[in-house]
């Protein structure tokens, strides 16, 4: 047999066996899936299903994995809201590849430090808050679950930190911290929100959970300058309808965190950039807090009196936790009482239920010690003002309306983290880490842009 007939032969031997995986692959599948459609629930089934694609992309396309996680935690949280002090629910289990794939990713790539801005004060933290959970007692899983959560934005903002190579991948990042919250807003608003209109009262029915304010001022804020900054009709539109939409969510999230952010946000845009509104936008948030009576009443319930364990008065419940939390620190000065557990040890002192501290920087002190405030501290130091950096060096309008939206965000969540537990929830700490490390990104892409294109004229 000749070398040109051996070779035929072997080609079409591969061909056939090419054509057989083609049929086989997807009849076995079929089968499998069939046997197991007949024994496995069906939400389990997809859970496993969609588990093996998102493990695929976790250890080969982590961005797109991390864009993914962006996009779906919000539609997760009605099976593990605030996590459920385990870490085995969607959410925590989607972290926790998270935590991996980013661990494989930096063992199988060079690793390039220069990439990492604003990293040092976080991973400090990470540090505090994991050596803090020698304190947790009873409750270390508890606080374990806490540090799994901690440690997956630490992930997704180290990835990003370093990955992020396009300004097309930074939109993508952006794009999904904003979209991820267009379906349940508008289910809210169709299915729950607004049944009392603009009047707040017992019936009231919200739009989400508890916190959803503060992720609903942070889109508002994002898309509001995206829309003033916007240099074509189509974009306005986009951008317009999108805030509108927000704000309306905003409004019947009847979060008042969330409220004061957002104004406090809509008065930094007018000072630091749109200065034509000066005048008009305070204005405008004046005669809305006078118009829509709703707003003043949800502040009705806050007293500033001195009669604390009034049950008609927020703050002064939130001052007993407040203050209890001040006395247990003192048996912990220095670690604290251990990540995560605050609402527990709080709740174990005071004889009642655990209940959310509401302000991240007590909580801070209580669960890491003065040595965790400080270093919490000069995290969100490095954050301000390396997102400051970006904005003054940025020479394109959209490098400087992202650097913008983002420093307002992490400005006003400074705010909001008074009277929030933003800390401690995925929900919110995710999507921050997120854009952070996006916005942080774009000098070094123009950079790396400017040389690659100094480069391409040199070889012509």
């Amino acid at each position: 047999m000749s070398y040109v007939q051996k070779a035929t032969l072997a080609w079409g031997a591969r061909k056939l066996r090419t054509r057989v995986l083609f049929l086989a692959i997807p009849l076995f599948i079929g089968m499998v899936l069939g046997v197991c459609a007949m024994y496995v629930p069906a939400l389990y089934l997809a859970f496993g299903i969609c588990g093996l694609i998102y493990a695929y992309l976790v250890f080969f396309k982590i961005e797109i994995a991390i864009i993914i996680a962006l996009l779906i935690q919000n539609q997760l949280l009605r099976f593990n809201y605030m996590g459920g002090g385990t870490p085995f629910h969607p959410n925590g289990l989607m972290g926790i590849a998270i935590i991996a794939g980013a661990a494989f990713y930096f063992m199988t790539h060079k690793v390039d430090f220069s990439r990492f801005r604003a990293i040092g004060g976080f991973a400090l933290y990470m540090g505090v808050g994991v050596v803090s959970l020698i304190n947790t007692g009873g409750y270390l899983m508890d606080g374990v679950t806490i540090a799994l959560r901690l440690l997956t934005a630490f992930s997704i903002y180290a990835v990003l930190s370093h990955k992020l190579d396009s300004i097309t991948k930074v939109k993508w990042v952006i794009g999904a911290v904003i979209a991820a919250q267009i379906i349940p807003t508008v289910t809210g608003l169709l299915m729950s929100a607004g049944k009392t209109g603009f009047v707040f009262n017992d019936e009231t029915m919200r739009l989400g959970n508890s916190g959803v304010g503060v992720y609903m001022a942070i889109v508002s804020t994002l898309c509001l300058v995206f829309f003033l900054s916007a240099r074509s009709n189509r974009n306005r539109i986009l951008w317009g309808a999108a805030t509108v939409l927000f704000l309306a969510g905003l409004f019947f999230s009847y979060g008042r965190s969330g409220w004061i952010g957002f104004a406090i946000a809509v008065m930094l845009m007018s000072m630091i950039r749109f200065k034509k509104l000066i005048f008009i936008i305070p204005l405008a948030l004046i005669l809305v807090v006078l118009l829509v009576p709703g707003i003043t009443q949800r502040f009705a319930d806050i007293s500033f009196d001195n009669q604390v364990g009034s049950s008609d008065s927020t703050f002064s419940q939130r001052l007993e936790y407040w203050q209890a939390a001040l006395v247990i620190f003192r048996s912990h000065p220095i670690l604290g009482a251990g990540l995560g557990v605050g609402r527990y040890v709080v709740g174990d002192y005071r004889g009642l239920y655990p209940v959310m501290i509401h302000n991240d920087y007590v909580s801070a002190l209580l669960e890491t010690g003065i040595l965790g405030l400080v270093v919490f501290l000069f995290w969100h130091y490095q954050w301000l003002t390396e997102l400051f950096k970006t904005l003054k060096v940025g020479k394109v309008n959209l490098d400087r309306t992202i650097s913008l939206a983002v420093l307002i965000v992490i400005t006003i969540v400074m705010v909001m983290r008074l009277t929030d537990n933003i800390l401690l929830d995925s929900f919110d700490m995710y999507p921050l880490c997120a854009i952070v490390a996006a916005t942080l990104a774009i000098p070094r892409i123009r950079q790396a842009e400017a040389v690659n294109a100094g480069q391409a004229a040199i070889t012509q």
